[in-house]
């Protein structure tokens, strides 16, 4: 399984593939995707609760990474994630 992720700058689909191989939840937990800069603490770009997610952002820098964690349902309630990072994809360029 691959979660599909849009930018407003990448309309098609960029597959994101998990670390894990089953990204089945419990029941009271969700998919936060995150967005980290070099060095910088990471930002919730929202909850993976629907098939696929459009990030209302433009492609992030070369060298910045995306990251998912599982959280408690309604999201990481401290504005970081604090369950385990199941998958993480530092953004290149396209060549």
């Amino acid at each position: 399984m691959s979660l599909p992720i849009h930018t407003q700058s990448q309309p098609r689909p960029q597959d994101l593939q998990p670390l894990v191989g089953d990204l089945t939840l419990r029941r009271g937990r969700v998919h936060e995707l995150w967005l980290i800069a070099p060095g910088a603490a990471p930002v919730s770009l929202g909850l993976l609760d629907a098939p696929e997610l459009m990030v209302a952002y433009p492609r992030p820098p070369e060298g910045w990474t995306l990251a998912v964690s599982i959280e408690p349902a309604g999201g990481s309630p401290i504005g970081t994630p604090t369950g385990p990072v199941i998958l993480t994809a530092e953004v290149g360029t396209d060549t």
